[in-house]
């Protein structure tokens, strides 16, 4: 079985859900950011189904440029917490907590993509022991 992490293929999916916008590398405004949305997975993820994949459904995503990436459900809780470095847009994870787990070390990335300087979608894989739990989150203005 591929490694949902190193998967060029579905890391490309996740691109593509951004609607091929170019990745900017210019620093957010804040450090941290709330924006309102939904996780989407294009056609392409059904070709990733099974037991060790986990697609994260959220409404929301809280971006810390400290070290740290939050989605969240529609009332608010935390679907999954990703933390690790970030090195401009790119974070490598360190860490994954999900609802009802221990916090556990983990592999993986997490990606902002930009389009004319505002984040349209945030990118993470990350895996634990060999399940793989994957967010791909649109922000939606009209929410």
């Amino acid at each position: 079985m591929r490694q949902i992490c190193t998967d060029p293929l579905l890391l490309g999916l996740f691109a593509a859900c951004s609607l091929g916008l170019p990745q900017m590398t210019a620093a957010d405004p804040g450090a941290i950011r709330e924006l309102q949305g939904r996780c989407e997975y294009g056609n392409k993820a059904a070709g990733y189904p099974g037991p060790q994949n986990s697609f994260l459904f959220c409404r929301s995503v809280l971006v810390d440029l400290s070290g740290a990436v939050e989605f969240r459900d529609g009332n608010h809780r935390r679907v999954a917490r990703y933390e690790g470095q970030f090195d401009g847009d790119t974070m490598s994870v360190e860490s994954l907590d999900v609802p009802r787990k221990e916090i556990q070390s983990a592999r993986g990335s997490c990606r902002i993509f930009r389009r004319d300087g505002e984040i349209s979608t945030v990118t993470c894989v990350g895996i634990v022991h060999q399940h793989s739990y994957a967010a791909n989150f649109v922000p939606h203005r009209d929410l």
